[in-house]
């Protein structure tokens, strides 16, 4: 075959390949607002949370800057992890993340290993008072809600310094345990024989251990600043079977 020929074959080759080229769909770039977005996606659409960040659900009344002053955050930090375009037109019920509040003033934890423990406690021979006493003597921070919007502030907090004993209001078990929960930080649930349970959050030591029998007054941990705490006190709540109920109410 000529070299004439063959080069011929090749242009020909050439200009079919160029032709389909042409023909197929074409490829456009994403653009980079959509391709900055969509990484910052998770599995079905859902921000990704960096480590040490937590979700907040905003509550009514709350603002940016007081939900910011809460958590120890600047302002600007939470504006651009949530691309939040206008920050007086957040909405009650809306999530946010807060960059940086895995701990106390915005600090994360350390990452040590986390226990939690959940057990069905033998109540055999466990005899509760009839009266549950003050878990901490202090001032009042967060009242209960009466109004029973949600569960947001069905509880109390009570002020503290950083190591006070916190003691159990009544005797009961230890059914529940935890290093980090759902923002509560170090908690403790007590399970008593009557079909209350008490819960104490926000610890920065437990004494106690799985499924013990603890009495009333006998320390259970100390006051501390963690989980969501802006600053040193104990969560404390109350339940009656499923139901929470005022504390205050219980107390002499």
């Amino acid at each position: 075959m000529s070299l004439r020929h063959n080069l011929i074959r090749l242009a020909m080759s050439c200009t079919v390949g160029l032709c389909l080229a042409g023909c197929g769909p074409r490829k456009r770039s994403v653009p980079r607002e959509i391709r900055d977005e969509v990484s910052g996606l998770g599995p079905a659409g859902q921000k990704q949370i960096s480590p040490g960040s937590m979700i907040h659900i905003v509550q009514r009344g709350e603002n940016l800057n007081s939900i910011c002053r809460r958590y120890g955050v600047r302002r600007g930090e939470v504006i651009r992890a949530n691309d939040i375009y206008n920050p007086n037109l957040i909405k009650v019920g809306q999530r946010l993340v807060i960059p940086g509040a895995g701990g106390p003033a915005g600090r994360a934890e350390p990452s040590a290993p986390r226990r939690r423990y959940a057990v069905e406690p033998d109540m055999s021979g466990v005899i509760s008072e009839p009266n549950f006493i003050w878990p901490l003597r202090g001032r009042i921070l967060q009242p209960f809600d009466e109004d029973g919007h949600g569960l947001e502030h069905r509880y109390i907090t009570i002020a503290g310094k950083i190591g006070d004993k916190v003691v159990a209001s009544k005797t009961g078990v230890v059914s529940f345990l935890s290093d980090n929960f759902q923002g509560y930080g170090k908690v403790v649930i007590l399970q008593h024989s009557d079909g209350y349970s008490t819960f104490y959050g926000c610890l920065s030591k437990i004494s106690v251990s799985p499924n013990d029998r603890v009495r009333q007054g006998r320390v259970i941990g100390e006051v501390g600043q963690t989980g969501r705490a802006d600053s040193p006190q104990l969560l404390f709540k109350l339940f009656q079977g499923k139901q929470p109920v005022n504390p205050i109410r219980y107390f002499p």
